[in-house]
């Protein structure tokens, strides 16, 4: 029997449970809406996705072993932005089913979330957030829910492909596909717990491994891999190739324009076409192609950028994903066919 379409049903019911009506939803939401990630690895027995937590500005993220299991390989990560990052395992807690990944920080400014003090009580404002049925991947925005704390219990079993076993947070806010490894939060939007895949099947609701129970084995994982060196071999690199996207602009009656549009290209790929006017990348507009060519000229291949396009000029407006790579024949990204 699959219990995620319950846990939908019982997290929509409780959307304005939290809050008391007045605008604390939203501070959370805005407190932690940059500090989550999407995460995709391929594990032993296939690819698994699920969500992540920045927890440190120096690159350390938290998910679920459930997700990043022991042997994972080509661990991707979705940050803010849509930007896409590689990670490595930098630890991992069996007590807690958890895995510290690491990315370069370098290239990409984090807000690691607030951790909190002192442990929920039933009754409690909770909020939980993640990448429910890929919503930081395709959509580039966090998957957001409000609820309560409505228990707070022992999970005996192993199940919903978690190991964790031991004390749970029970929420009624909404844990959907794709949530395991996301945040349960306060009502001051501090991180509370980790939200894993296990359940009762008494209750039926969303459960997060509190963070009290963990912090120690996450810290102690952090340290563990700072003081064996950052780069020692075991560090994802990033591509060397600039990314490259296959169009030239022009500035025409103050309006940014496609000039023109390689072949085969990732724009071309995605529908670009010449005479489309572009309003902005990744969500920051553009007016000049100093200022187009200014986004892209930190990204790689491999990177993720969202270009909203106003398709012909002619007021239809659409925000499309596009995948960068590698230049063709060893160029610098900007060729013009």
């Amino acid at each position: 029997m699959s219990v995620k379409p319950l846990l939908i049903l019982f997290g929509l019911a409780s959307l304005s449970a939290a809050g008391n009506g007045d605008e604390e939803p939203r501070r959370v939401y805005e407190k932690s809406c940059r500090s989550v990630a999407g995460i995709r690895a391929i594990a032993p027995l296939g690819e698994r996705s699920g969500s992540g937590i920045v927890i440190t500005p120096d690159g350390y993220l938290l998910t679920s072993s459930a997700i990043v299991p022991n042997g994972s390989r080509e661990i991707r990560v979705w940050l803010p932005g849509a930007r896409r990052v590689e990670a490595v395992v930098a630890g991992m807690s069996k007590r807690g089913d958890l895995t510290i990944l690491k990315i370069d920080p370098a290239r990409n400014s984090l807000t690691p979330m607030e951790f909190g003090e002192g442990k929920p009580r039933i009754g409690d404002s909770a909020y939980t957030i993640g990448n429910a049925f890929f919503s930081i991947i395709n959509d580039d925005q966090p998957s957001f829910s409000a609820g309560i704390v409505s228990g707070i219990y022992n999970l005996p079993e192993e199940r919903g492909g978690s190991s964790y076993t031991g004390q749970v947070v029970e929420t009624s806010a909404a844990v959907n596909p794709g949530m395991e490894g996301g945040a349960l939060l306060d009502g001051g939007g501090k991180l509370v717990g980790v939200l894993t895949p296990n359940y009762s099947i008494q209750r039926w609701l969303g459960a997060a491994i509190p963070l009290d129970v963990v912090r120690g084995d996450i810290e102690r994982c952090i340290a563990a891999h700072r003081s064996a060196g950052a780069n020692n071999g075991h560090e994802a690199e990033r591509p060397a190739s600039r990314g490259f996207i296959g169009i030239e602009v022009a500035e025409r009656d103050g309006r940014l324009v496609v000039a023109s549009v390689r072949k085969e290209s990732p724009a071309w790929k995605r529908g670009i076409r010449e005479g489309d006017v572009i309003l902005a990348v990744t969500e920051k507009p553009v007016a000049t192609g100093e200022e187009f060519r200014e986004r892209f000229a930190a990204l790689a291949e491999g990177d993720t950028v969202w270009l909203t396009v106003d398709v012909g000029g002619e007021g239809a407006v659409e925000k499309i994903k596009i995948i960068l790579a590698a230049p063709p024949d060893g160029g610098t990204g900007e060729e013009r066919e």
